[in-house]
């Protein structure tokens, strides 16, 4: 296949030259959302879905410091107006992932043929990074859609500097960096392109290069005074950069541009993970296509160099003092990915040669020789993609706390003690898709378990695999069951890592431990359900919300059911005892903003109570004992 042959070629046929680049948006319009809310939310998507329901100003207050800024936040707080579910939490990734695509296609039009262009938009709409990405409600996704654009109109302004490229440029740069603090990696990328370029141009057309540096510096410009507000909170971030939660309590190192990290990266951006032979391929045809770009289009080589290489090299040497996943450099694809296509084009002319040698090749018209050349390039990047893809579609979202908590609403009973081993962490996971008032679930220490153990109560751990606790872990490994995988995991998906799909996230695999004790007569709750709890220990009952809690009867005679909570002031709440309402309320003390309640309990033929407590005012009710004791 000859690019400049198939060029001409099109250029014959204009409607082609817009068929062929909306024949692949809507192919990675399909790819992506082909089950996209199908999966249950993991970890850190749920931590997104939470603070996008945030309001607006508490948003803007929690998110000016690095390193996820606002805006992906704003774009899914707009989404899950309409709707909570996996599918509106993961729209907007979806929306600037499909951006994306004729992103890339424009960029490399600045300075590439149809062909390669053309082939570059194909590896990125079926690139199972970005299509992972694209289904995932964390903001990766808008950070390579910013990013592209970014490049598109720095490669506009150096081509013509006008203010419409400049406009462009600047809020592409902004907008890049009001999603994550990465997102200032563009600029400086094209800081240092334009530096390089100036300073080999400069003495041959001084005038056209002035232009272009007055038009960018004007840009960044405008990009600092857009970006002022995340100034605060980025200067203590960037100057004393520390572990924080996660990284902290597995002792991480600082980032190190080991041959390890290079080579995930490598696999992950290439055209398929694989850490095998796809990823040599990619790397072959990406030094083929530098070595290709660099012989005919010089500046562009330069630029996609600095784009490439620049990220890592600044953060091998600052050493930020947090993991630095792969994900995070998911905006450096599109350009490794245009390079690929210039040697995948490259590679196909040098065949092309070859088989020109044979008559019956040499027979055919140029067009027909191109469209077959064009149609194996197509199938045979479609072919690479296969696999990865179908893993990709088969691989949970890692945890699937969604089924987790299926199963637990299913099989547990109200007042059982569910314990996480990362406290409120794991808690929160769950709580988006249950009511975690239905259990009681203290710190997870080895204190509290023992402590239940001893009370003979139903117990349910979810363990992280004992990274922040082994010593916890192995008395929960000797004193309860393992809940089998089967029992709660979808069969129909893969929970572990495959070969073919390997992408990292930010949470080990939990598995479910159980133990079956007695229903208890007493509960006290010590609930740490993060930012619902701060203010208290204690179980937080807000507006609307019911506690469940099953107790046992003991005895003959009457009893009572007795509610300690506390709180400024006194809340409305209904309670029911086995569905009927009770309302012989008595408060026995107020104290120290300290209040017990006494019910009335009618006799009862069950030796089990199921307890409700429905919290029917405006103010918060903070829970501590729930109890059926005998009157005397």
């Amino acid at each position: 296949m000859n690019s400049g042959n198939m060029d001409r070629m099109w250029k014959r046929l204009p409607s082609a030259q817009w068929i062929f680049p909306v024949l692949i948006l809507f192919l990675a319009l399909a790819l992506r959302f082909f089950h996209l809310g199908d999966k249950g939310l993991w970890g850190d998507e749920i931590a997104q879905a939470r603070w996008a329901l945030f309001p607006l100003a508490k948003m803007w207050e929690r998110f000016r410091d690095p390193p996820d800024f606002i805006l992906h936040f704003l774009f899914g707080h707009i989404a899950l107006q309409w709707g909570t579910s996996a599918l509106w939490a993961r729209l907007p990734s979806f929306v600037t992932s499909v951006v994306v695509v004729p992103a890339t296609y424009a960029a490399a039009r600045r300075f590439a043929p149809l062909s390669i262009a053309l082939t570059a938009m194909l590896l990125v709409a079926v690139s199972p990074f970005q299509i992972w990405y694209a289904q995932d409600a964390r903001m990766y996704a808008s950070l390579v859609c910013f990013a592209t654009l970014s490049l598109y109109f720095f490669l506009r302004v150096l081509d013509k500097p006008q203010w419409r490229a400049v406009a462009g440029l600047t809020i592409a740069n902004a907008l890049a960096i009001y999603t994550h603090l990465f997102g200032v990696m563009p600029l400086v990328i094209e800081g240092a392109a334009l530096l390089g370029i100036a300073l080999t141009m400069l003495p041959r057309a001084r005038v056209r290069v002035s232009r272009q540096i007055i038009c960018v510096a004007a840009s960044f410009a405008l990009t600092a005074l857009l970006t002022l507000p995340l100034l605060p909170g980025t200067l203590p971030y960037v100057a004393h950069p520390t572990l924080k939660g996660v990284e902290a309590a597995f002792g991480e190192n600082p980032f190190q541009l080991s041959p390890q990290f290079l080579q995930l990266l490598l696999s992950d951006m290439g055209l398929a993970p694989d850490m095998g032979w796809r990823t040599a391929l990619s790397f072959a045809l990406a030094l083929i296509g530098f070595v290709a770009l660099a012989r005919t289009r010089p500046r562009a080589a330069w630029i996609l160099g600095v784009w490439l290489v620049l990220p890592l090299a600044l953060l091998h040497v600052t050493h930020p003092g947090h993991v630095v996943a792969n994900r995070y450099l998911i905006f450096l694809q599109p350009v490794y990915l245009i390079i690929i296509a210039f040697g995948i084009v490259a590679f196909a002319r040098g065949v092309n040669a070859l088989l020109l040698r044979a008559a019956a090749w040499r027979a055919w018209k140029v067009g027909a020789r191109s469209f077959v050349g064009a149609g194996a390039v197509v199938f045979s990047i479609l072919l690479l993609s296969l696999a990865p893809l179908q893993a990709l579609y088969a691989r949970a979202k890692l945890n699937d706390w969604q089924m987790l908590a299926h199963f637990l609403e299913t099989h547990a009973t109200p007042g059982d003690v569910l314990f996480s081993e990362q406290d409120f962490w794991g808690m929160q996971k769950l709580s988006y898709y249950m009511n975690p008032n239905r259990f009681s679930s203290p710190p997870a220490t080895l204190e509290e378990l023992r402590r239940a153990y001893t009370q003979d109560r139903t117990m349910w751990y979810v363990s992280f695999g004992g990274y922040l606790n082994p010593q916890q872990e192995a008395w929960v490994q000797a004193h309860l069951t393992r809940v089998e995988d089967a029992a709660w995991m979808r069969p129909d998906l893969v929970y572990v890592p495959r070969d073919e799909f390997h992408f990292t996230q930010s949470e080990p695999l939990v598995t479910l431990y159980t133990r079956a004790g007695k229903i208890p007569s007493a509960i006290v709750y010590a609930n740490e359900l993060g930012d619902r709890a701060r203010a208290t220990p204690y179980l937080p009952l807000t507006a609307g919300e019911m506690l469940e809690a099953e107790l046992a009867l003991e005895g003959g005679g009457t009893h009572i059911v007795v509610v300690d909570s506390e709180g400024a002031q006194t809340a409305s709440f209904v309670i029911q005892a086995n569905g009927e309402t009770l309302r012989d309320e008595r408060v026995v003390s107020t104290r120290k903003q300290e209040n017990v309640f006494e019910y009335v309990l009618p006799s009862n033929p069950n030796t089990t109570i199921l307890v409700q407590i429905q919290n029917t005012g405006s103010k918060p009710l903070w829970v501590k004992r729930i109890a059926i004791v005998a009157q005397e």
